[in-house]
């Protein structure tokens, strides 16, 4: 008795990409669209696309705007360049503990600020084809994300 199973990686469905009428899986859309001797057609290519991201529905330029407004909300913090900095010597000086603790906030900034990069290229929905092949369907795409945003929170 031969049992085969076939089960279909859910990221696979989160992203649909829809052209001249026809939706397609973005393997699909790869394997349609790619031009072997332009790598960056499909790129260009897919801003006159709509995209269906979990069930909403973008146009790319739409998509574009979600993301780079969601990035512009994020603060990036500036405390040790603006309050700590110009001081950091003279603390030096002054309390080598306080100068200790100075360059913990300066790692601690650095770290976060490490982490605001990585959840803002975590949001993005959608690499380049030229970054990562979508041949391999959106479940790379959705991994690279993933620890994009795994390391965010760390």
């Amino acid at each position: 008795m031969k049992l085969t199973l076939h089960k279909e990686i859910e990221s696979n469905l989160y992203l649909k990409i829809i052209y001249e009428g026809s939706t397609y899986r973005i393997n699909e859309f790869s394997d349609k669209f790619e031009n072997p001797n332009d790598i960056f057609y499909i790129d260009r290519l897919i801003r006159k696309c709509n995209i269906e991201y979990k069930g909403n529905r973008f146009s790319y330029d739409e998509l574009e705007n979600l993301i780079c407004n969601k990035i512009n909300n994020i603060e990036l913090s500036e405390q040790f360049e603006k309050k700590i900095y110009p001081l950091q010597y003279k603390l030096f000086v002054v309390d080598k503990d306080y100068y200790c603790a100075s360059q913990l906030i300066k790692s601690a900034e650095n770290m976060l600020s490490y982490g605001r990069y990585q959840l803002i290229e975590g949001m993005t929905i959608l690499e380049h084809n030229f970054n990562i092949n979508w041949g391999c369907g959106y479940s790379g795409l959705f991994l690279l994300r993933s620890i994009k945003i795994n390391n965010a929170i760390m």
